[in-house]
């Protein structure tokens, strides 16, 4: 993997991450402020803002965990398989 294709999902992840953030932000701010006659309609209804921005919120976060471990399997060889066929070759012979 070329250096512009990790940076680029290094930028996926921290874009992920920090939408997710912002959206739990969001989530909790309307919860408090559900008392209040400008968003006791959003809260009321048949699906809560809220609860779309936290639903929102999980998803972005297993996105940024999809595009972290996607890009931690591309740059890691598989250590743990040469370890365990190492240690396969002396328990054979």
């Amino acid at each position: 993997m070329s250096k512009s294709d990790r940076s680029r999902v290094s930028r996926y992840y921290s874009a992920f991450f920090w939408m997710g953030v912002a959206m739990t932000l969001a989530c909790v701010t309307i919860i408090l402020a559900g008392n209040t006659e400008m968003f006791y309609r959003l809260e009321r209804s048949s699906i809560p803002l809220s609860w779309v921005f936290g639903g929102v919120a999980i998803l972005e976060f297993l996105a940024a965990e999809y595009c972290h471990r996607s890009d931690l399997r591309r740059h890691r060889p598989d250590e743990t398989r040469a370890h365990s066929d190492r240690e396969l070759e002396f328990e054979l012979s």
